[in-house]
């Protein structure tokens, strides 16, 4: 059963009365307004487009926040949230850009590995830096109206069904087929939890949000990962980038966790998923783990401090280090964070006159090209500061 869609007309016309009596007039429309308001629950009402389709759940939900969907053109994918962050997202260039984008050469299968149920792997030899592949998520949830939101679970799960029911038949089938991995969880809210990706990038707005995909999905967990998640604000699109050259045949892997921790805190974070990590890093011996532990938390204190000072070194060679021991850690992922940090030790340096502008120079482009692999922009201020050094 489907929310019903907010009317159109409702919100651009005002109401109709035969008196010209103005204290009538203004109650009749006073009355409306707050009705019209209560109605969207959102702080005053605002045009609802034609394109895309926004319907207002059915689900009695409590509190002022409350849900509603959003629907492609086509059915083909869906997001909850509030009427305010779905208009504001439906007026922005993720949804009114085209969000056709070439698909990259299939490079992947689904198949079924022991001990893993389904997973992706690698049809061909893959090189570091190419496109596995892209698609559009079949459901978009808001944090807002994600677990842990101030509701039962019967509310969530029923929210979840109502607008999975309402997606195309392809893109409704696909959600159904991914795997419920939570013992006791009901089966929409399971998937969602399971196979939920972060997409904050889509809503561009305050909230981040979860999204689940029907292929990106399907990969499993490692914590030495050869391929990244990114994704796409002018296309709606997730994509799965090589980190690492990936062999015909062997298993693409992304991370569920945070990487940079010990052992023990990264299957602790990875208990809600419900599995105990057993990827090669997680099986060092303890002399090869205490070592692979110590340059995490290394990498770490680099990327994250702790303290919120400014997280770069004096010295260039600091941040050699780091990168080294990304590289023995096979966390190739980090090579374009750590590079950045690495371009604000480079400008420190020159701004005090004691920097080498060649070596700015070289890094730039072993910077720019770490961005690249990983699907990202080399961000605008290093492209004006590259300008200016001329190291473009």
């Amino acid at each position: 059963m489907l929310g019903r869609e907010t009317p159109l007309a409702s919100m651009a016309s005002t109401p109709s009365t035969s008196s010209d009596d103005p204290s009538i007039l203004a109650t009749a429309l006073s009355t409306s307004i707050d009705s019209l308001i209560s109605q969207l629950a959102v702080a005053e009402p605002t045009p609802v487009p034609t394109t895309p389709h926004i319907v207002r759940a059915a689900v009695p939900w409590p509190g002022p926040e409350q849900p509603f969907y959003m629907y492609g053109n086509e059915r083909e994918l869906v997001m909850i949230d509030t009427f305010a962050r779905l208009h504001a997202i439906s007026k922005g260039p993720a949804w009114t850009s085209s969000r056709s984008a070439p698909s990259p050469a299939v490079a992947w299968r689904v198949e079924a590995v022991a001990g893993r149920d389904m997973a992706l792997i690698a049809a061909r030899d893959i090189p570091r830096g190419e496109l596995i592949v892209t698609e559009l998520p079949v459901l978009v949830v808001s944090n807002t109206f994600g677990v842990g939101a101030d509701c039962s679970d019967e509310s969530l799960e029923e929210l979840y069904v109502e607008a999975v029911a309402g997606l195309a038949p392809a893109s409704r089938e696909a959600f159904l087929d991914l795997k419920n991995a939570l013992e006791g969880e009901a089966l929409h809210t399971g998937i969602r939890c399971t196979n939920g990706m972060g997409v904050p990038d889509f809503a561009a707005l305050e909230d981040s949000s979860d999204g689940v995909f029907p292929i990106l999905s399907r990969a499993n967990h490692s914590c030495t990962p050869n391929a990244i998640f990114t994704t796409d604000l002018s296309t709606l699109k997730g994509s799965f980038y090589a980190v690492s050259p990936i062999k015909a045949g062997d298993e693409i892997f992304i991370s569920y966790t945070l990487l940079c921790e010990a052992r023990e805190e990264r299957r602790h974070d990875l208990q809600f998923y419900e599995f105990s990590c057993t990827c090669e890093c997680c099986e060092l011996p303890p002399k090869k783990l205490k070592l692979s532990n110590a340059r995490r938390t290394a990498i770490s204190a680099l990327l994250s401090p702790d303290d919120g000072s400014p997280p770069f070194p004096d010295e260039i060679g600091a941040v050699e280090d780091v990168l080294r021991m990304a590289r023995d850690e096979r966390l190739t992922l980090y090579d374009h964070e750590i590079l950045e940090i690495g371009l604000q030790v480079h400008f420190k340096n020159l701004k005090e006159t004691k920097g080498d502008l060649r070596q700015a120079a070289l890094w730039v482009k072993r910077t720019r090209k770490a961005f690249a692999a990983v699907g990202k922009p080399f961000p605008p201020m290093w492209e004006t500061v590259s300008a200016h050094w001329g190291t473009k």
